[in-house]
């Protein structure tokens, strides 16, 4: 047996070398799967971030409507046109309106004169106001009355009047009319033509109740539309609303952003949405390992260091949790390898 092993002493070496290699090749198969898993510690920036969604809206917009119904008789704008504050959008038939304050002005001449002429009557061979007798001062009383009541009629009458002229409270573009053709009726309170204010534009978004303790007035941010999703702009918050926004699930607050618009303003759409995004805490030059690679037992914080292949726990001393990274003040090196 012996001299057949000094004879087939070759064959000894190669299963020896097979089996070595299969035993490293396993060995290196594990680290490998080991390594998969792992991060290698940097000294890297780390930051923590709040991103909303929103979309464009205006502080100046209104909805017009004529308070009473009647025929249009004049339609002066149309959807797209650019109009000046206070400026006359549209009328209806005013001819009723204009002829019953005709008649109320001619009431209240004619009960002016009667004032005036009953006044001549009355103080006629008085010499002061303290000789009026009772039936005298119920008489002036009476003529005063009545003289107010037309004063009163004349000012109803004249507001009816102006109720037919649609005005508008805020310069801005049309951008809706339900009725724009001269003849048809106009219903109050439905037959609507809206104005926005291009220049008035803000992004508008809902923070939860436990983010927005995180913003600030005058907080800049990055903000990014679906429209222009290649272009970062920079926004700053301009308010932060007090009460929570209704009809929604959660307890959720308004913030409105304003951003540049630069000379092409109507590029931005009311309607448009986008998301912006906050740094709200940020650090530089630190190491930092994944926080779900860390355990924690007993208020000690862990990780599983890779050295020669092997895991090993490894206590560490952290520092803050930034985002989804913590802090890592002393017990690993830059360069260190651990198991996520």
């Amino acid at each position: 047996m012996i001299n057949f092993l000094k004879k087939r002493w070759y064959l000894l070496a190669l299963v020896l070398l097979i089996a070595g290699i299969f035993v490293y090749r396993q060995k290196q198969t594990a680290v490998s799967k080991i390594l998969e898993n792992s991060y290698t510690l940097t000294r890297e920036k780390v930051s923590e971030s709040l991103s909303f969604s929103g979309k464009v809206d205006a502080y100046d917009k209104a909805s017009l409507t004529f308070p009473i119904s009647g025929k249009l008789s004049w339609v002066g704008v149309k959807e797209g046109d650019r109009v000046k504050k206070w400026q006359i959008l549209a009328k209806l038939d005013s001819y009723e309106a204009q002829r019953n304050l005709e008649k109320v002005l001619r009431d209240y001449s004619k009960q002016r004169e009667d004032f005036e002429q009953s006044r001549q009557v009355t103080y006629k061979d008085q010499t002061t106001f303290s000789a009026v007798n009772d039936t005298v001062k119920r008489i002036l009383e009476k003529n005063q009355w009545d003289l107010e009541k037309a004063v009163l009629d004349v000012e109803l009458k004249d507001y009816a009047l102006k109720l037919t002229t649609l005005s508008t409270p805020i310069a801005g573009i049309v951008t809706h009319i339900d009725d724009s053709v001269a003849g048809v009726t106009a219903v109050a309170a439905q037959s609507r033509i809206d104005v926005i204010n291009p220049e008035t534009i803000y992004f508008s978004a809902a923070a939860d109740q436990t983010e927005v303790i995180k913003l600030f007035a005058g907080q800049k941010g990055n903000l990014v539309f679906d429209s222009y999703s290649e272009e970062n702009i920079e926004a700053a918050i301009d308010s932060i609303s007090y009460t929570p926004k209704e009809d929604e699930t959660g307890t959720v607050y308004e913030i409105k952003l304003s951003f540049p618009k630069g000379d092409d303003l109507l590029r931005f759409r009311l309607g448009m949405t986008g998301d912006v995004e906050f740094i709200t805490k940020e650090k530089d030059n630190i190491l930092a390992v994944p926080t779900n690679a860390t355990t924690q037992e007993e208020g000690k914080f862990y990780v599983h260091k890779i050295s020669n292949g092997r895991k090993i726990k490894t206590e560490i001393t952290t520092g803050e949790i930034l985002d989804s990274k913590t802090e890592v003040l002393s017990g690993l090196s830059e360069g260190d390898i651990i198991s996520l």
